[in-house]
């Protein structure tokens, strides 16, 4: 047998958490980072009962039963239904773009990608409402769905959306405080209505960037595999 690896899109403390519970936690090893993306390693004498047990355990954010890139897995699923794929981002500035990018043969898949970073690109670029800004400011559900709703053509079947405070200080908008680490992630799909997912990330600028750009590549996956 060979050694198993498995990778985790959440805390790590979750994943060692699970480890703990089931008794695996002195003979697996986790590699992680800043980013939330965690590699498991198993080892040669884990029976398949246990490695069951566990990818069971770690369903909610167990994105690949071998070595492979969030990018990696939903570039597969993408090229195996035919989608075709964008990206609209503000706090994350082409850094999902980038990670879809890294895997070859993108261009099968992945139609562009746009930095909308001020408010005039998202209105101009995206067809967010000024009114939408007005009312809930430019880190909001609201205006995460319509940025991603806004790249969605006759040449694109999914979009992803990235808007956040990456620090170094909160900031007020709309009259409401919104402190740094708050991200939402939209995701609009040719057949469905736009959904907007919220998440409150820790760590400096370049973390809640790094977090902000693989949850937007894994729920953009979890949602599409969810759902087709």
């Amino acid at each position: 047998m060979t050694e198993r690896i498995i990778r985790y899109f959440g805390r790590r403390q979750d994943v060692d958490k699970v480890l703990s519970e089931i008794g695996l936690d002195e003979i697996c090893t986790i590699e992680s980072g800043a980013d939330l993306d965690n590699k498991i390693y198993l080892p040669d004498t884990l029976d398949d009962e246990e490695y069951f047990d566990l990818c069971d355990r770690l369903e909610e954010g167990l994105y690949a039963e071998q070595d492979k890139s969030i990018a990696e897995v939903l570039a597969e699923f993408l090229t195996e239904n035919d989608l075709i794929l964008s990206s609209a981002e503000s706090c994350t500035g082409g850094m999902v773009a980038s990670h879809i990018i890294d895997v070859p043969g993108a261009s099968k898949f992945f139609h562009e990608g746009v930095v909308t970073y001020s408010n005039q690109s998202k209105m101009e670029r995206l067809s967010v409402d000024a009114k939408t800004l007005a009312k809930y400011g430019a880190v909001s559900a609201e205006v995460a769905k319509e940025m991603a709703y806004g790249l969605l053509n006759q040449h694109i079947d999914v979009a992803v959306s990235t808007t956040g405070i990456a620090g170094p200080t909160g900031e007020t908008m709309a009259n409401v405080y919104k402190p740094v680490g708050l991200v939402y992630v939209g995701i609009a799909f040719r057949t469905s209505d736009p959904i907007a997912l919220k998440f409150n990330f820790r760590g400096d600028r370049n973390a809640i960037r790094a977090c902000a750009a693989n949850a937007a590549l894994f729920y953009t996956y979890k949602y599409l595999r969810d759902n087709l």
